[in-house]
């Protein structure tokens, strides 16, 4: 792609004018590889082909809001192997005030087939978002089973809903976030919506919520690379590219959950984007060091995991 070229899809994405956005993000997706497998997505080596075009499509991205968006993206794909190129989507699990999945209020009936209740976070709804995937627990106290199994994290499900749709109602933020502000994200409300794909029906905490946590990380962390790669000096550019590549490789062998190599490899890249942000030009800068927050939300559980891994020897 010729640099004239790349620079105006820069400029565009760069504008979240949300249709424009999506347009031309799609006309960059619909070139990579992991978009044109005909079948879908769904092992490990798939995986790693969203992995590494997380980091090419970032490369095409302009700032780190939306570098940000194509990273969640890849790992929406991860998990909904069927989206196309010129579709987003999201993965909605939060309540707001709620800190137990087992606590959620948002249901699905399975009798009468509907799910019902609000999710706190839908990214880019109402905005261009054509389906979400919603974590939701498991109602079968009139279907044979005890009450208390429904509460269980074992009975909690997955579904996906296509947007828009009446049974939804998108309740937009009345401020912007204090990380990636020009993201617009919403509640959602679902009033026993029926029209809904089952995607996992139990045990949807450890099938998906888990390994989505780690596949947002990688896929993040990787376009956030591609991008920043495409102002930086040869030697930190080159640096970052093999360091992004070895994350790549090693994810297609262990793309399920992390381990103490990937752990390594994913704190490697995030240390060496912040040795290297101060080539950034100013504008970006000051954008990235409020952005790149989101890449720490995760550093407690990260810092958990390598602990559980180590003391197991």
């Amino acid at each position: 792609m010729g640099d004239d070229a790349l620079a105006m899809i820069k400029r565009t994405l760069n504008s979240h004018c949300c249709q424009s956005l999506k347009s031309n993000w799609a006309s960059v997706m619909k070139t990579l590889p992991s978009a044109q497998a005909v079948s879908g997505l769904s092992d490990k080596d798939d995986r790693q082909q969203l992995a590494a075009d997380a980091y090419t499509l970032g490369s095409h991205c302009y700032d780190a809001a939306s570098a940000f968006l194509a990273g969640y993206q890849m790992a929406v794909r991860c998990i909904d192997t069927r989206l196309k190129s010129d579709q987003w989507g999201a993965f909605c699990v939060n309540e707001r005030g709620v800190n137990s999945l087992r606590l959620m209020s948002t249901t699905w009936d399975g009798v009468a087939h509907e799910l019902s209740g609000q999710k706190s976070f839908a990214l880019m709804a109402g905005q261009g978002l054509d389906s979400v995937i919603v974590i939701a627990r498991g109602d079968y106290a009139n279907a044979g089973r005890e009450p208390a199994e429904s509460m269980d994290q074992q009975n909690l499900v997955a579904v996906k809903i296509a947007l828009p749709t009446e049974c939804v109602e998108v309740i937009p933020a009345t401020k912007p976030g204090r990380i990636l502000p020009t993201l617009p994200h919403s509640a959602l409300t679902f009033d026993r919506c029926s029209n809904v794909q089952m995607i996992c029906a139990k045990e949807a905490h450890n099938r998906l919520n888990k390994p989505f946590r780690f596949w947002e990380d990688i896929m993040v962390t990787l376009s956030f690379c591609g991008w920043m790669r495409g102002y930086l000096a040869d030697e930190l550019a080159a640096q970052l590219h093999l360091q992004s590549q070895q994350l790549i490789e090693y994810f297609g062998q262990y793309s399920a959950a992390y381990d103490l190599q990937s752990l390594r490899l994913v704190e490697q890249l995030h240390q060496c984007l912040n040795e290297a942000e101060h080539q950034l030009p100013h504008d970006l800068l000051t954008d990235w060091q409020r952005d790149k927050q989101i890449l720490s939300l995760a550093q407690v559980i990260r810092d958990r995991i390598k602990n559980k891994l180590t003391a197991a020897g």
